[in-house]
């Protein structure tokens, strides 16, 4: 489960090439874990169609202590 959570960033990582592969492993990795939330059935599908809800991804980078959020 958890390797197929994080297999389509790592692979979305390979693809763009070997500069900045772990920062782009980690965004894509959000990106499609906050889409895949965004799907979930039956309660935050619903909630996010209704506009009750947004999912939003987001990065912490530990070097700054900054909130990145990915739209």
């Amino acid at each position: 489960m958890l390797l197929d959570a994080v297999s389509p960033g790592v692979a979305e990582a390979i693809r763009q090439g070997p500069a900045d592969q772990l920062d782009h492993a980690v965004e894509s990795n959000v990106r499609h874990n906050a889409q895949r939330l965004r799907l979930a059935h039956p309660v935050i599908a619903k909630a996010v169609e209704e506009k009750r809800v947004e999912v939003v991804g987001a990065i912490y980078e530990l070097a700054t202590g900054q909130v990145r959020l990915l739209h």
